[in-house]
């Protein structure tokens, strides 16, 4: 993809209250994850960084991520494609464990 190819699609934004399961899963769309409160270990590709309040987190189509917590974060996820290919599809693509994807 060129740089003149991209046109972004946000397909779904929400805000959320979540307890990480620590689940590796794969997300068939980009994902942006902004944690607004708590604190999780975050897992991308073979990559383990603590993150918190403030933290920014850019989940590329097609790479494994994980939440680990024991407590719940207050996030908010923006699900996006980097082109329009996909743009009917209106549900939100839900992620799948890293095993089926």
């Amino acid at each position: 993809m060129r740089f003149s190819d991209i046109k972004p699609f946000i397909r779904f934004a929400s805000t959320f209250d979540y307890k990480p399961e620590g689940a590796r899963m794969v997300a068939y769309d980009c994902r942006l994850i902004y944690i607004r409160s708590g604190n999780c270990e975050l897992l991308i590709g073979e990559k383990s960084r603590n993150i918190g309040a403030g933290a920014l987190v850019y989940c590329r189509s097609g790479i494994p991520y994980a939440f680990f917590s024991d407590n719940v974060i207050d996030a908010v996820a923006i699900n996006f494609d980097m082109d329009m290919r996909r743009s009917k599809l209106s549900s939100v693509m839900q992620k799948v464990p890293v095993e089926t994807y």
